[in-house]
């Protein structure tokens, strides 16, 4: 499990820089500091809603192993239940994070458009 741990973090931060840089991009420099926190922010109300979609697919894995169980209360089911369910949930987050990864390779390099100087106006 540490070691798909391990490659799911390395995988979002091989994901994370190149679309930050990217999305960054796309403003004019005087906008940076809102692009940032608003950056900020979606990361971590996104890790949030992550979170709480797989483990809600690891509680579905878990119940469908022990639906198909002649004894779904004896312990040893219960803890199998557990492992199915985790295996679940760590292959779809492969899948999504392999899919992140094929779609950063297609990102295009951009600069920020060219502010134009307005004398006296404040922004």
């Amino acid at each position: 499990m540490i070691i798909l741990y391990c490659a799911l973090l390395v995988g979002m931060a091989m994901v994370m820089m190149p679309v930050s840089t990217t999305g960054l991009n796309q403003l004019p420099k005087r906008l940076y500091p809102h692009g940032t926190a608003i950056m900020n922010t979606l990361q971590q109300v996104s890790g949030g809603i992550g979170t709480a979609v797989f483990v809600g697919i690891m509680v579905s894995g878990q119940h469908s192993y022990l639906s198909r169980v002649p004894d779904p209360e004896a312990p040893q089911q219960i803890l199998n239940a557990m492992i199915s369910g985790l295996q679940l949930a760590f292959l779809i987050t492969m899948v999504v994070a392999l899919g992140a990864f094929i779609l950063s390779l297609f990102l295009k390099r951009t600069s920020a458009p060219k502010e134009e100087r307005t004398e006296g106006v404040q922004q």
